[in-house]
């Protein structure tokens, strides 16, 4: 004789939860945009620097000066935009996945 109020047997094995995101995760996302947005800011600074000097001797008093680098300028100044830009889109797609977990149910035993 079976048990009519047990529950019946499920018809596909249960996927296991998706894991949160780990705090070791999150700040390797948030490093890698930082690294990456600073190598990208720096390139794209570098090349305004050579191919466009005009434009950094413009935002600068003493552009017009003869030891004046647009190059080494648009380097620095692309690399330290750069890395603050990657840091931000690095944390925001950290705590996107951080909520999306947390309204899926997930657990953060890990």
């Amino acid at each position: 004789m079976t048990n009519p109020y047990s529950s019946p047997a499920p018809s596909a094995p249960l996927r296991p939860p998706r894991s949160s995101i780990s705090v070791l995760k999150a700040i390797a996302v948030a490093a890698g945009c930082g690294l990456g947005g600073g190598l990208f800011g720096a390139g794209l600074g570098f090349a305004l620097g050579r191919f466009a000097p005009g434009y950094y001797r413009s935002l600068f008093r003493n552009g017009d000066r003869p030891g004046f680098d647009p190059e080494a300028v648009g380097l620095g100044l692309g690399a330290t935009q750069g890395v603050v830009v990657g840091l931000v889109v690095g944390l925001v797609i950290v705590f996107m996945l951080a909520w999306f977990n947390s309204r899926r149910g997930v657990s953060s035993k890990r």
